[in-house]
């Protein structure tokens, strides 16, 4: 069994200052602290993967603890200007903005504890326990950010409007002289529904149309990546007088030349509002494009590292969005009803990668050492699509030739074979398509885009009912057309660590043993398939529809059959609730009472086998969603009561 505990405790505090220095002109400043204090326990009993490879059999605990400081102080300068000669409206905006974060981090991991020994035990008694190579650790940063903004808005009889700003902004994530960068951006409206054609058109309450340009930095990186750090977390180590000492290394490739990834976005929309407001929408069309995408990309094995992180490639992201609110019922003493409803279709693909790369691999997202990558960022395909073999059923016994003298099944001549994938091929083997068409499967040959983690589209709908004293509201979101890589499925499929429990989809998986305990399959040493007769294999697996578990290393290999449908339609939010009239609650000197029923996430939609379609463990987006031992998200049930005395 395995066990897993998170616990947070947090401390806020803010304080916020507004003074007016002279008319129009006024002064704001804010400061915030933040302390987070999360533990983390983890427990794997002696029946777990985890405990069987690594920790030979034995229980494995583990805890860690994070301390995070945060501390924000901005000040705002604020000139505004209302009505200027009954025509003009502007405000000038000039601030600045500090972030400090400090962040230290202990994680200790014991193995060897005794069997049977309970996790409240193995937590309260590290000592039963020996700690892993490389632990306990201690880990600290900072990372410090400064920031200087402005921003002048103008409105000409608020029919013509105008928008400037500029930030500049320093992070302490880069190397000095890479520290800042500087992100315009501008936007214009007409407001068409001012002008003197429209001032006729009763149906139309406001029209507007707008655009708007612009660009924002990210440097959402770990820090300290441009100076050369050393680590001793037991990743390697020397003997010396019988003792394992721990070496220093630096584990990445530094590059002091490291900046800030720019978006440049680019917006055409549409505001529409008819019948007094009962009929709001909007329509967004945008073209953004992200360069300098600080990207681990590939080095050259000289460099004694796989990878190291850049400022490469270019990628696109263009799409719709459509957002409409609507009163579809207003009675005053009767039934009322306010819908909302969005969505939104996006396309991406990436533009461009490093001098003269048309593709690379992320390293594998998950797995046993060795596992060959299960994603590709390649020139003209979707961000993060999944990579790896196309799944073909599994071989049949038709498929060998058997001899009767040696008991031995030799796969016929023209089969195509996936044995440098899985080792010898048997009856009952998976199969993987051949894409190149030379009878031999090979990752170098046969691999291909087999899913997509982009959705058509996505979208939600939020309704709102009231009816004398009751009220409801419903939201419900929704997603199609994604694909989810679900491991869990390769993981929780294969024999590679024996006795391990498996999903139920192998209940009528491809047998080896007969009824009465017969072993009626199995590789010789010299790596011959032997087994019972053909008509006795086939009767054996008459009802089998799932090849037999893999054993070998490819047993993780990535392939179609884990990449699933993410569609669904997810039941969020609803709540009803009742309001006393206040001539039944005066008596108990209240002027609210209000009973209320509120369910989170409630129900879900989907075809997707996993728990949750909508997760992606990693928090690297060239490896979207990816579901590997993932925590679904948890359903609530609320019963409440407001009361105002």
């Amino acid at each position: 069994a395995e066990y897993r505990r998170k616990n947070t405790e947090s401390f806020n505090a803010n304080v916020n200052l507004t003074i007016t220095l002279f008319k129009n002109l006024t002064f704001k400043t804010i400061g915030s602290y933040d302390y987070n204090h999360l533990t983390d326990l983890q427990y794997s009993d002696t029946i777990t993967p985890y405990s069987i490879i690594t920790g030979a059999k034995k229980p494995i605990a583990g805890l860690d603890t994070v301390n995070r400081k945060t501390y924000t102080n901005s000040n705002v300068l604020t000139w505004s200007v209302k009505d200027f000669h009954n025509k003009h409206d502007f405000d000038v905006l000039v601030g600045e903005e500090t972030y400090d974060l400090r962040t230290e981090t202990h994680s200790n991991l014991f193995k060897g504890f005794p069997s049977f020994t309970t996790s409240d035990q193995a937590f309260k008694n590290t000592s039963l326990g020996t700690p892993f190579t490389g632990y306990p650790k201690l880990s600290k940063t900072r990372y410090t950010s400064l920031s200087f903004f402005g921003r002048i808005n103008y409105a000409f009889m608020d029919k013509y409007l105008f928008s400037a700003d500029i930030r500049r902004d320093g992070a302490s994530k880069f190397a000095p002289g890479k520290q800042w960068g500087n992100f315009p951006a501008a936007s214009v409206a007409w407001r068409v529904k001012k002008e003197k054609f429209m001032e006729k058109v009763n149906f139309i309450n406001d029209l507007k149309f707008r655009a708007g340009y612009g660009t924002i930095g990210n440097n959402r990186i770990n820090d300290y990546l441009f100076l050369t750090t050393y680590r001793n977390d037991g990743t390697y180590f020397y003997g010396l007088n019988n003792q394992a000492i721990l070496a220093y290394y630096s584990s990445s490739l530094v590059n002091p030349d490291l900046k800030w990834e720019t978006t440049v976005n680019r917006n055409y929309g549409m505001d529409l509002s008819m019948f007094h407001g009962r009929f709001d929408l909007s329509v967004d069309y945008y073209d953004n494009t992200s360069k300098d995408l600080l990207l681990n990309a590939p080095t050259a094995s000289t460099y004694g590292y796989t990878s190291q992180l850049q400022n490469v490639g270019k990628t696109s992201n263009k799409g719709m969005e459509f957002q409409l609110n609507s009163v579809i019922m207003r009675k005053e003493h009767g039934l009322n009803w306010n819908a909302s409803f969005n969505i939104a279709f996006n396309k991406n693909k990436i533009l461009a990668l490093g001098t003269n790369q048309q593709f690379f691999y992320p390293a594998a997202s998950w797995g046993v050492s060795g596992q060959p990558t299960d994603y590709i960022e390649r020139i003209g395909d979707p961000v993060g699509s999944m990579w790896g073999l196309v799944t073909d059923g599994f071989y049949k016994v038709s498929d060998f030739d058997y001899n009767t003298a040696t008991g031995v099944y030799t796969l016929k001549a023209g089969k195509v074979t996936d044995v440098g994938i899985i080792g010898p091929v048997q009856p009952g083997s998976i199969r993987f398509k051949d894409l190149n068409g030379d009878g031999v499967i090979d990752l170098n040959n046969d691999r291909t885009i087999i899913g997509n983690p982009t959705p058509k589209f996505t979208g939600g709908l939020n309704q709102q009912f009231s009816y004398k004293n009751w009220d409801m509201s419903l939201f419900v979101n929704f997603s199609y057309g994604n694909d989810v890589y679900n491991a869990n499925k390769i993981e929780m499929t294969n024999g590679y660590s024996n006795n391990s429990n498996m999903l139920k989809i192998m209940q009528r998986r491809w047998k080896v043993v007969t009824a009465t305990g017969q072993t009626a399959q199995y590789v010789n040493s010299s790596n011959q398939v032997m087994g019972i007769p053909p008509d006795q294999l086939e009767a054996l697996n008459a009802y089998a529809n799932i090849w037999a578990p893999l054993k070998s290393a490819g047993a993780f290999y990535p392939h179609s059959w884990a990449i699933e449908d993410g569609s669904f339609l997810r039941f969020n939010n609803l709540t009803i609730g009742y309001t006393f009239p206040v001539s039944k609650i005066s008596g108990l000197k209240m002027t609210k009472l209000r009973l209320y029923f509120t369910a989170n996430n409630f129900a879900i939609i989907t075809n997707y086998t996993g728990y949750d379609p909508e997760v992606s463990v990693r928090s690297n987006p060239l490896t979207p969603a990816l579901d590997y031992s993932a925590y679904p998200k948890s359903r609530s049930f609320i019963f409440g009561v407001n009361a105002t005395f």
